[in-house]
């Protein structure tokens, strides 16, 4: 299951839940980009504090809408990784490419108080 808020005007939520594999890859990766193109943002926020584990083709599904969030010079960032998931962001390196806050807060103190 998905959650997905609108926090407010410039900052867009996508909390996934559960497994992100390959079994449902598919399925969050369409409700990802139509979350990226349907709404209007200045900072995408995928929340995955609720995410159990993910495996590469959900990993892949996370960098290919941090692809689109760019181009369309917006930011994308992560937020409440689980020990599973941050060992899988850390072997294939991608939380030295995307910007990754350890909880919500930390995201709220730092992006929200900018803003």
């Amino acid at each position: 299951m998905i959650r997905n808020i609108l926090v407010n005007s410039k900052v867009a939520n996508f909390s996934p839940m559960g497994y992100v594999t390959a079994a449902n890859v598919e399925q969050f990766q369409n409700k990802l980009q139509v979350e990226i193109t349907k709404q209007n943002f200045n900072v995408f926020l995928v929340d995955l504090s609720e995410v159990v584990f993910i495996d590469s083709a959900g990993l892949m599904s996370l960098i290919k809408a941090f692809r689109s969030v760019q181009e369309m010079g917006k930011r994308f960032v992560i937020c409440g990784i689980t020990a599973p998931v941050r060992i899988v962001f850390e072997l294939a390196r991608v939380d030295e490419v995307i910007e990754i806050y350890q909880e919500y807060t930390d995201f709220e103190a730092t992006i929200l108080a900018a803003a």
